[in-house]
């Protein structure tokens, strides 16, 4: 009754030991080396790093989600507004080639509040 059971427990490393294999196996994901090759290979980036992983694919998936969340605030703070449009011929955007509604610009408006010394409505956007 007294006695405790005979378990055979596996032998375990040392925190030393435990730490430096998690390194190791940090640094092989990062450079794309050991067990992590072949997955780089069957994803397209055979003898790539994580940073051509990045590159190839997190950055154009950023990018888009960047140009969803601007076009997402741009729809909310102008209404129907457009998007603002690239121009094919420079690759950059282009203010007199996007469709706008209206003649006042935003200083402008400000600049009329300022002069008539009154606040900017907010309607349901109003805090306090």
């Amino acid at each position: 009754m007294g006695s405790s059971p005979d378990i055979n427990y596996p032998a375990q490393p040392s925190y030393g030991e435990g730490m430096a294999d998690a390194m190791k196996a940090q640094m092989e994901q990062l450079l794309g080396q050991g067990e992590y090759a072949q997955m780089y290979a069957d994803a397209g980036f055979a003898g790539g790093n994580l940073g051509d992983i990045i590159a190839g694919v997190e950055a154009p998936i950023r990018q888009k989600t960047a140009q969803v969340d601007t076009d997402v605030l741009r729809q909310t703070l102008l209404g129907n507004q457009t998007k603002v449009v690239k121009d094919p011929e420079t690759g950059k955007y282009d203010r007199d080639l996007t469709p706008s509604i209206g003649t006042e610009t935003l200083f402008q408006h400000y600049e009329q509040l300022i002069k008539e010394n009154r606040a900017q409505e907010r309607g349901d956007h109003s805090v306090f």
